[in-house]
């Protein structure tokens, strides 16, 4: 996959191989392990916030983002 998000990619393509779909989901998963280790919620995990660069899929848009504390 090119560089963009995964929405363009989507888009362009129509169709996701289930490997790549496999590369993906590792990588987000990873990911939101790592927020939630750091007690960081994302709360807008969509296809138009992973940015894919080198084959690489990272998580963008915190804006909806929160810590998470103890109440």
């Amino acid at each position: 996959m090119e560089q963009g998000t995964l929405y363009s990619q989507l888009k362009k393509n129509k169709i996701l191989p289930e490997h790549e779909a496999a590369i993906i989901i590792k990588q987000i998963t990873s990911a939101v392990e790592y927020l939630h280790d750091h007690d960081v919620a994302h709360r807008d995990i969509k296809p138009e916030n992973i940015l894919i660069k080198n084959g690489n899929f990272k998580i963008s848009d915190f804006g909806l983002a929160r810590v998470i504390t103890d109440v």
